[in-house]
């Protein structure tokens, strides 16, 4: 074998190794872009929870008491009134408030 070949194959399996180091490299630079984004998303979450609880709306007991106290409760679905019952409407699929 010549010092030619010699150099020859020192050189080839040198550009195949740093080929194999910098694909390792890359895959480990992925990983930690995965890792870092997931951490980031995490600490977003956890800062609108920290602000939904900052933030919490409490519900108005006093209007809701004051609106019991008027007599029929009324519902969005059936209104004032109410549903209506009767025996032929009972067991049959109809619209509340209808």
């Amino acid at each position: 074998m010549g010092l030619s070949q010699i150099l020859s194959a020192v050189a080839g399996a040198t550009v195949v190794g740093g080929a194999y180091n910098a694909n390792q490299q890359a895959g480990h630079m992925k990983r930690a872009a995965s890792s870092a984004e997931q951490a980031a998303k995490d600490a977003a979450a956890e800062q609108q929870r920290a602000v939904n609880k900052a933030n919490a709306r409490q519900p108005n007991v006093a209007d809701i008491m004051f609106g019991n106290r008027q007599g029929v409760a009324n519902t969005n679905l059936t209104g004032a009134a109410g549903a209506p019952v009767g025996a032929s409407s009972v067991g049959t699929n109809t619209l509340l408030g209808q």
